[in-house]
Order: structure tokens, then sequence, then C-alpha cells
């Protein structure tokens, strides 16, 4: 415990180099006064609301009404007998967006914390509502915010750290080498063979790749986009390419495609319905992707290892 104001107080316990006002999720439990039951009673393993607990629940709901500004999103939340669980996601708003100039961070002279230190009570509520609501708010500490950095902190949230281990696994060499340096093995001559008896080729085998990783992609973000038939669309009609420029520009397709799969996993929400999904979202689709390419990498490792031989190189 430390002094603060000749007193012994609880240290906050708030991260003491962050802002609340910064854009972030943020997880918020308001208390009531000496943890009395004022918004209703658990029975049957189910949370009664009363009328003040019914209150609680619709002021919630106007979070975003009241405070427009605050560019909020809500998350789940739930209110208990003496107490009030939510998740709030602040978006970049005029109170945590930099100045021009020397990059400081602007700040609302109201607001210590992701709220109002104040909530605003209507008239014609009860003195007693009045008196519950504002022993329910949590207390902000001025001193919490003491030593912030002018400019914030690079914020890996949950969603970027998701998005960037998408992405290695796209692609590759996570857990086997990447595609590129399997593909070094082959060369026009004997991609199209189907060694040891074996019932494709690299050559089929990596178009169906491509194929496949196109029309998922195309399913995202193409402007009209019409289902192929499966399995005659996905493999080629023949054993091996026409020409070594056929082989190359199958290579090349495979790799722009993915990066502008990249690109759209950068900067689209991972939960969003795809363009042309019904309830298929980005990560599924993207899930989708890495499965399908891994469990094809495999079988072009074994023909990249039949195919060393000819080559005097050795893959691993």
């Amino acid at each position: 415990m430390s002094l603060f104001n000749g007193k012994y107080k609880i240290d906050s316990a708030r991260m003491r180099y962050w802002n609340y006002n910064w854009a972030a999720s943020y997880f918020i439990t308001i208390c009531t006064h000496n943890r009395q039951h004022f918004f209703g009673k658990i029975q049957n393993q189910e949370m009664i609301t009363n009328a003040i607990g019914a209150m609680v629940n619709l002021e919630w709901l106007k979070t975003l009404e009241l405070r427009p500004d605050m560019n909020l999103l809500p998350g789940d939340y739930q209110v208990m007998p003496n107490h009030f669980h939510g998740i709030v996601m602040i978006g970049p708003n005029e109170f945590n967006a930099p100045k021009t100039g020397n990059g400081d961070i602007k700040f609302n002279n109201n607001c210590t914390g992701a709220m109002p230190r104040n909530i605003e009570i209507n008239d014609d509520r009860t003195d007693a509502m009045r008196d519950v609501q504002t022993r329910c708010i949590a207390s902000l500490q001025s001193n919490d915010f003491q030593n912030i950095p002018a400019n914030p902190p690079v914020i890996i949230t949950m969603d970027s750290t998701i998005k960037n281990q998408l992405i290695k696994h796209l692609q590759g060499g996570e857990a086997f080498l990447p595609i590129e340096k399997i593909l070094e093995k082959f060369t026009f001559q004997n991609a199209g063979i189907r060694m040891h008896g074996l019932p494709y080729s690299a050559y089929e085998m990596f178009y169906h790749i491509v194929f496949a990783q196109k029309d998922i992609l195309d399913f995202c973000v193409a402007d009209t986009y019409e289902t192929r038939k499966w399995p005659d669309d996905y493999w080629p009609e023949n054993v091996a390419p026409g020409t070594d420029g056929e082989w190359e520009d199958l290579k090349k397709s495979y790799f722009a495609d993915r990066e502008a799969l990249v690109k759209y996993t950068e900067s689209n929400d991972l939960t969003g319905i795809v363009k042309h999904g019904k309830n298929q979202t980005l990560v599924r689709e993207i899930l989708l992707v890495i499965e399908h390419t891994a469990y094809h990498t495999g079988q072009l490792v074994i023909l990249a290892r039949l195919a060393e031989n000819n080559s005097g190189s050795k893959i691993s």
C-alpha cells in the first residue's frame, strides 16, 4: 500500500502506463455500494432482475446512443444482483486521436477512463434510484494516469495477434517447408510425371491447390461468384503442363492470389461474413485455405522426395 494525501490507500489495479481513452476493448465491472443486492436475485441458477436491474440493463443498451462521439461498439454484458460486467470497445475518436504536429494525445477533460465520471440522471427518477445509481459508479482515480507517455504504445490486440498468426500459416513455413522451397524441386519436365504409380503428378496436385485457393478468394472478394463443380473443375484435364510458360504462370497465380488473401485478411474483420457467404466468416475461409493447402503440401513433399533422385538434391 502507498500513501496518498497522507493516508494509506490500495494501489490501483489499472495499468499505470495505459490511458483508458485509447482505442481498445475494455472489461468493465461496476459494483453496488457495500455489495448490496440492488439489481435482483439469482433463482434456479438464473439472474432475475428487479426494476433497478432492468434500468441498468436499459442504460447499458443506450450507451452507444448517449456517447456517439466515443465511437463505441458494445460487447457481451451481464447484470448480477450486486454488480455489473460489460465489455465495451472504444474506437478511434476525437478524444484519443493524436494532435497534428507533436503527436501528443488529446484527452477529454471530463473523462479519465472509458466513461465519464458522472452519469446523467433524469429528473423524473426517484431519489432512491438516484442514490443507487450514483453509488454504483466506480470511482476513477486521477493518479492512475500519472507518467503516461505522450504517445500510446503499439497495441497488439487479440484480433491482430490472430490475424498475424493466420497470415504466417497462409504463407507457410510454420510446421513444414514453405511451398516456394518445395516447388524449387520441380521443373517443367518432371512436374507432369506420375512417379512410382501415384495417381497424381506434382502439376496436378499444385493445380488443385491453386484452383481451390482462387475459388475461396473469389468467394470472399469477387464481384460475382459461381459455384464450381466438384471434383471436375478442381483438377486439370492433363497430367502435365502444356508448356514451361504454363507451369510458371501457375506458380505466379498461386503467389498473387495468396498475397491478395493476406491483404484482405489484414484489412477486414475476421468474424465478418465474406462477400458471397451466408454464414461463412473470413476466419473460416482463411482456415479452410490453410488446412487445404497444408494437406496437399504434404503430398507435394512426397513427390519432391521422389523427384530428388533426378536432381541430386535433398529436401528436408
